[in-house]
């Protein structure tokens, strides 16, 4: 997981991947089907940016997101 001020731009690439957003529990998230299996999660908490990429599914990076501080 990367963490880092949400004053920070941020900028990923969702152009040649399929991505989608969602909100859960007020959290605004940004998924992204990645290349070669790696796929990467976004959002914003406690002015804080989050961003877990990781060889994982959909459900189970939101699982991980959800749980961090």
């Amino acid at each position: 997981v990367s963490k880092c001020s949400s004053s920070m731009t941020v900028l990923y690439d969702t152009e040649n991947f399929v991505s989608s957003e969602f909100i859960i529990d007020g959290i605004k998230y940004s998924y992204c089907d990645g290349n070669l299996g790696v796929n990467t999660i976004m959002w914003t908490k406690n002015d804080y940016i989050y961003i877990l990429e990781a060889f994982f599914t959909k459900d189970e990076l939101l699982k991980i997101a959800q749980t961090v501080e």
